[in-house]
């Protein structure tokens, strides 16, 4: 008797497929495997959109640096957010 004919007679798992019995077994696995993996990566692309940094690749301490350098801000100014920015 070919696999096919067992099949239509009811009769499946005695024929060449014995490992379909496993199938149903392992729906539960795949799904839960599926949910914790799109949780993982929900959780991943959260971290990194509050941890980027500036588009430039700066920190906040360069960019105040720069900002001195260039003559934006006054010493005292530049003290108080170098204050602030070590602080928080």
């Amino acid at each position: 008797m070919r696999w096919w004919e067992s099949a239509w007679s009811g009769n499946a798992w005695d024929g060449a497929m014995p490992w379909l019995m496993f199938l149903p077994m392992l729906w539960p696995v795949v799904v839960t495997g599926a949910v914790i993996f799109v949780a993982m990566l929900l959780i991943r692309e959260g971290r990194t959109r509050a941890g980027r940094r500036d588009p430039a690749g700066l920190t906040p301490f360069e960019i105040l640096r720069e900002r001195f350098a260039r003559g934006e801000i006054d010493q005292p100014e530049y003290e108080e957010r170098l204050r602030v920015i070590s602080r928080g």
